[in-house]
């Protein structure tokens, strides 16, 4: 049960990715793939490669998709001069998906989780039509929980997603629907979390009584 796709928004600083981080964190074991965009870098930047990303993970993840991905990339080492992103999205998670189902229910929900979406480099109306594809493809695959972060601006990433049925959409704004007392707090619990878990960044919070305030503020 539940919505298939979570959207969280929030202008630069407002914890967006702190939050994703923690929450891989403490579901490392349940994450079936993951990709955090990042401008600048031409391997995380662009959805034509998130989407073979993705797939990959996926096979990795799961043993009754992996037979069906491997065939789909077959198809896609084939036709990757010519897909469109929308068939991208198709020949690589679709079909897999849809082949599995076909016969029986995966057993377990699949979370995927895409961070800072805003980051993506790809002309906008390539990214328009592929986040209205992969989009589709969470709402039609009820295995699918799908994660994503962004800023507001560009606009048109959050039309995306307010454009999808509100039952399929759960959209948090860090901007609008959390007081930003609150989501300090939540930023700097998180912050203390992973500051505390590691062996060595363990040592740099006892050295430093400040180290909070110098992080989060």
């Amino acid at each position: 049960g539940g919505k298939p796709i979570f959207y969280l928004q929030g202008s630069l600083g407002r914890g967006k990715s702190v939050i994703m981080t923690e929450f891989c964190r403490r579901y490392d074991s349940d994450i079936a793939a993951r990709f955090f965009f990042r401008r600048g870098n031409g391997a995380s930047s662009s959805v034509e490669r998130l989407v073979p990303v993705l797939a990959y993970q996926l096979a990795e993840y799961c043993q009754e998709l992996r037979p069906h991905i491997v065939t789909a990339a077959r198809e896609y080492a084939q036709r990757r001069n010519t897909l469109k992103v929308e068939e991208l999205v198709q020949v690589l998670l679709s079909k897999p998906f849809e082949a599995v189902e076909s016969s029986l229910p995966l057993s377990r929900p699949l979370y995927i989780v895409v961070d800072a979406f805003d980051e993506c480099t790809d002309p906008e109306y390539l990214s328009k039509r592929f986040l209205e594809s992969f989009l589709r493809f969470a709402q039609s695959h009820s295995s699918v929980r799908l994660f994503c972060t962004s800023r507001p601006a560009p606009p048109y990433i959050g039309d995306a997603f307010d454009a999808c049925p509100a039952p399929a959409v759960c959209h948090l704004s860090l901007d609008k629907d959390v007081d930003q007392e609150e989501v300090t707090r939540d930023i700097r619990r998180a912050v203390h979390d992973i500051l505390t878990h590691g062996a060595q960044s363990s040592k740099w919070y006892h050295a430093r009584d400040d180290i909070l305030e110098t992080l989060v503020g």
